[in-house]
């Protein structure tokens, strides 16, 4: 996989800022077995360079993901997409998702 680019000075403002940096492989790979297939064979080079590039920033107060965290899909996009707009409605924030919503 192609290797993130070093920017130190972006790392270090990143580092100044948040908690931990990784770059996203790193990242998923920490997580477990399941986080191991972020890139597969025949993957476009576009989005093997954007995961490449990426990085993950763990602020200050964050919790550490769960132990027992899976990737095993559970909800379709439009179920996923309800639930948020459902939550914005609850908590009344404005917010261009939830614009001409409401909660019946």
């Amino acid at each position: 996989m192609t290797r993130a680019p070093r920017c130190p000075a972006v790392r270090s403002l990143l580092r100044s800022r948040y908690r931990e940096v990784w770059p996203l492989a790193t990242f998923v790979r920490r997580l477990g077995p399941e986080g191991r297939r972020l890139v597969q064979p025949g993957d476009p080079k576009i989005y093997r360079t954007l995961v490449a590039q990426c990085l993950v920033c763990m602020h200050w107060g964050s919790q550490p993901p769960p132990a027992d965290l899976s990737f095993h899909q559970v909800s379709s996009l439009k179920e996923l997409v309800a639930r948020v707009v459902q939550r914005l409605c609850e908590r009344n924030e404005r917010n261009v998702l939830a614009f001409g919503f409401e909660l019946l």
